[in-house]
């Protein structure tokens, strides 16, 4: 669905967030401590103009894929 989520699918009849939404897969926070990612980058990807990134290495970049890295962006592989 996406990060632009309507109040609607926020909300359950009771007027709760939904726990899937605290636990939202799509996000990039977790509640959790850790955070995991695959290996590979699969899929081109471009980090937001003034943002930053960081991947817990190593890490490959399909030849498929590209990561494009903006002007005022940094990626950090640690």
């Amino acid at each position: 669905m996406g990060k632009a989520r309507q109040l609607a699918d926020l909300l359950d009849s009771t007027g709760d967030v939904f726990a899937d939404f605290l636990d939202n897969t799509d996000s990039n926070i977790t509640t959790k401590g850790l955070y995991e990612h695959a290996h590979t980058i699969s899929a081109d990807y471009t980090i937001a103009t003034d943002k930053n990134a960081l991947t817990a290495g190593p890490i490959t970049i399909a030849t498929s894929a590209s990561v494009t890295i903006p002007t005022n962006s940094t990626w950090v592989i640690a």
